[in-house]
This record gives structure tokens, C-alpha cells and sequence, in this order.
């Protein structure tokens, strides 16, 4: 039984619009553009987008639930990055991801994951029992310069206990690029990774619950940075460790605020240009 809720040049600015001109966007603005920085900053709105699926198997059940703020108008090089960005996190089979078919992306991704459920989860799961997958794409913060977006996961296959993931994606607006480690000095990376360290002590755990009491890291290695990348948020920049990276299970997911003011001295010139003038991310929204 299944149950459904269910420019970096001129030309290659001319090239992407005049593809894309169903989606309102003015071809003859392109024609004065020099930079990156006289590509408007337009906000980038979106439509909640959700999908769920259920089945029953011979005892068993699974569940599925795909849900996103699909970006309906902005930039096109930023839409753009975004739909493909979720669908590559989502399993990256997504044939042509865009704005046009949010709900398509979402629904698809939602029979694959029910599918596989079905065929490799449920065969090995004792009777009674409820296999679940689930992940939600959320617009959290977004200023004239970067929008960020967070992504959540969670679910059961099997075994003692589910699992749950959090991490996100902060993109350039102008050009729609995804911020990475890239925006940091390469030489004072490690000094970065140190104070992410301090920030997750201080942060994350209390004097009852150490860091050093939940690392599973050997004693000889460097302290890394996270392996997802850094988001731009209000409150400065997040850096999150998932499940087992640096720390045991019953530690959850380690992560802090890094102070934008904090955080500027270790900045490429390039992750300075996301800031203001004084080193803050200012909230277009709240203008």
C-alpha cells in the first residue's frame, strides 16, 4: 500500500540570459556590466516545496520526506547554483535542476529514496519496525552580497540508533559561487581551525561535557576544520561538525559562531568583499 502527500565575461553573461529569457531577466542590462559588482542584488525569494511518501512491506514500514524553500525569482546565477547545489546534496541524478521544476526535483528525489528503502533497508529490518529518511533545504540568512542555506537531515536504517545531519551553503549572489575554505588565507588556516576549536569549547559544551572528553581524534592530530563548509549567518560564521567527525555519537554535532569582526583578519580579499565596509554582513531584510 503506498500513500503520496504529496561574466565573467559579456558573452558569456548575452549566452546564459538570452537561454534564459522565460525568466524575466533584461538582456540589455547585461551590455554595461564590468563586474560582479553591477550585477543587481536581488533578493532571492522562494516557495516552500514539500514531498512525503509512505509504504508498507510485509510488516514493515518506510517513510520518506523531501521538503525545500525552492528559490521561485532572483539572480539567475544564484537560483541557479542553489537548485543545483540541492540536488547534488539530494543524490545529483536530477536531470536539468531549476527553478522551473522545484516540485518535480523534490518529488523525484523523494520516490528514489523510498525506492531504495524498500529494496535495501527493509529486507534486513526486523518486523514492526519503521525505516525513515528525511532532509529539509531552508533559506536562513541573506544579505545584498551572500544567501545561506541550511540543510537537515535525519532518519533510521537500521542498527542501534538513526542518524541526523546539519550543515549548509552560503552563495555569492552576484555569480551564484559557493563559499568554501576558499575565502580563508591558506596560512592561517590551522590558526582558523584553533579558534573554531575554542569557539566549539566554549559554545557547544559546558564543564560537565568537554570537548576533550568526547574527541575520538588521536592525540598526534592536527585539529581539523569541518569537512562541510562555512555558512554566513547573523550571528557571524557557523562552522559545524557532524555526527563521529571529530567526536563520539552521544556528542551530537559540535558547532560555533565565529564573529564576523573575529573571523575578518583570516579573510581572503575576496571574503572581505562579502563584508561591509565594517566588517559585518548586514541583513537585506531587515532594511
Amino acid at each position: 500500500m503506498k500513500i503520496r502527500t504529496t561574466v565573467y565575461t559579456a558573452a558569456v553573461l548575452a549566452a546564459v540570459f538570452l537561454g534564459g529569457c522565460r525568466r524575466n531577466f533584461d538582456i540589455t542590462a547585461t551590455n554595461a556590466i564590468t563586474s560582479l559588482a553591477q550585477i543587481p542584488a536581488t533578493e532571492i525569494r522562494t516557495e516552500a516545496v514539500t514531498v512525503s511518501d509512505s509504504l508498507i512491506n510485509t510488516g514493515n514500514s518506510a517513510k520518506v520526506l523531501v521538503s525545500a524553500d525552492c528559490p521561485v525569482s532572483g539572480n539567475f546565477f544564484a537560483v541557479n547554483s542553489i537548485y543545483e547545489w540541492m540536488s547534488e546534496e539530494l543524490g545529483g541524478t536530477f536531470r536539468n535542476p531549476s527553478n522551473d521544476d522545484g516540485k518535480g526535483m523534490m518529488s523525484y528525489y523523494a520516490d528514489l529514496y523510498l525506492q531504495d528503502l524498500r529494496e535495501n533497508v527493509l529486507p534486513d529490518m526486523h518486523s514492526d519496525m519503521e525505516a525513515s529518511k528525511e532532509i529539509a533545504f531552508s533559506k536562513e540568512y541573506e544579505t545584498d552580497k551572500v544567501v545561506s542555506y541550511i540543510c537537515k537531515g535525519a532518519g533510521y536504517l537500521g542498527g542501534a540508533h538513526g542518524y541526523a545531519t546539519y550543515y549548509g551553503q552560503t552563495f555569492r549572489k552576484s555569480d551564484g559561487r559557493r563559499i568554501s575554505y576558499d575565502i580563508f588565507l591558506n596560512d592561517k588556516l590551522q590558526q582558523l581551525a584553533e579558534l573554531v576549536k575554542a569557539g566549539v569549547e566554549e559554545q557547544y559544551f559546558d564543564t560537565e561535557n568537554t570537548l576533550q572528553e568526547s574527541l575520538v581524534l588521536d592525540e598526534a592530530e592536527i585539529f581539523p576544520l569541518p569537512t562541510t563548509p562555512p555558512v554566513f549567518m547573523e550571528n557571524g560564521i557557523l562552522f559545524v561538525y557532524q555526527q563521529y567527525e571529530i567526536t563520539a555519537y552521544a556528542a551530537g554535532m559540535p558547532q560555533c559562531f565565529i564573529p564576523y569582526e573575529q573571523i575578518r583578519p583570516y579573510l581572503t580579499q575576496t571574503g572581505i568583499s562579502l563584508l561591509d565596509d565594517n566588517g559585518y554582513v548586514v541583513d537585506s531584510r531587515k532594511k
